[in-house]
């Protein structure tokens, strides 16, 4: 009876002590994103990842903050106000170079979507047609460089275009102001073709410039301290982008519910152009990157002086997440 009785007390402590465990639900890791611009369509994996509850079933609760003018992803991930961001490989690797602890972990577009568009009935079909032409320039952009390597391996002397400096508003382009504009290959040409603007496109890797386009990056803080969150974030956004490129149309309406200013049929059009600029030219994985393409990448920047001396690529970025993930 008393053995029982022992039995039936060291049982009942056992259910008291297991109680908090049972009773608890381990607490989500918050982590905070910061988008290279405004809630687009090119932003689908996280968006989706969201929306879907991707994120909730890896243990994350994640906030997804729009990147803007005055809202860098650079200075907000290096500063600590956001744990991870996206932006575009050139402003990573130009970060390095000037000192700031950030590390790619993940290649969202595997070419850059920077090109350049004409009318087609301006004749203007190639870099070298854009001599004696009035083409747009935006300096401080990520097009700058690319449209200056262009030349360069072209052989084309700049002094002999007449560059008319623009903003990001095509009105100059559809008024004829300029000839040649620089634009996202994925996402502004359907203004034109809304339009019934017939355009050529010059696109730099037809012409020996090919780089990476936007990537995730973090810190090299962020990576040794909680490198389980970064491989759940990127394992869950990756997901989420192949569920994107998968349902493109049932996408499209989680991408406008975040925004009443988002335009439907430009999102759409976004969806349409971003397999071959997402999945590349290769059979490899989403986000996967490698070390050839981003020593292409850096020698742009080297060629036009943007870059005074190589930086360590092996600090640059980092498949590790990528390898655990695709294993």
């Amino acid at each position: 009876m008393k053995r029982r009785a022992l039995k039936a007390l060291i049982a009942a402590a056992l259910v008291v002590a297991l109680l908090p465990t049972l009773n608890c639900k381990k607490e989500p890791d918050k982590i905070s994103v910061r988008l290279k611009w405004t809630y687009a369509a090119g932003f689908a994996g996280d968006l989706v990842a969201l929306r879907k509850g991707i994120f909730e079933k890896n243990g994350l609760e994640v906030e997804v903050h729009e990147g803007g003018f005055n809202l860098s992803p650079i200075k907000l991930v290096a500063s600590g106000a956001d744990d991870i961001g996206l932006a575009g490989a050139d402003q990573v690797l130009l970060a390095r170079a000037e000192g700031l602890p950030l590390v790619a972990i993940a290649i969202l577009f595997q070419t850059t979507p920077v090109g350049f568009v004409a009318r087609k009935d301006s004749g203007i079909e190639t870099p070298q047609d854009f001599i004696g032409r009035k083409v747009a320039i935006r300096p401080g952009t990520d097009a700058m460089p690319i449209y200056e390597a262009m030349l360069k391996k072209q052989g084309i002397d700049r002094s002999k275009i007449d560059e008319i400096p623009a903003q990001y508003s095509m009105v100059p382009f559809l008024e004829g102001k300029v000839e040649v504009w620089p634009t996202y290959l994925i996402y502004e040409p359907a203004q034109l073709e809304k339009m019934g603007i017939e355009y050529n496109v010059i696109d730099p890797k037809d012409y020996g410039v090919d780089t990476y386009g936007t990537c995730f990056f973090t810190t090299e803080k962020m990576i040794k301290e909680h490198p389980d969150v970064v491989e759940r974030y990127l394992k869950s956004v990756l997901e989420g982008y192949r569920w994107a490129l998968e349902n493109k149309d049932e996408a499209t309406q989680i991408i406008l519910s975040f925004s009443d200013k988002l335009d439907s049929a430009q999102e759409r059009y976004m969806f349409g152009k971003m397999d071959p600029f997402v999945y590349g030219e290769t059979e490899e994985q989403i986000g996967w990157m490698d070390r050839e393409k981003w020593e292409a990448t850096q020698q742009v920047y080297l060629d036009v002086g943007m870059l005074e001396k190589p930086v360590d690529l092996d600090s640059l970025y980092t498949t590790q997440f990528l390898e655990k993930i695709y294993k």
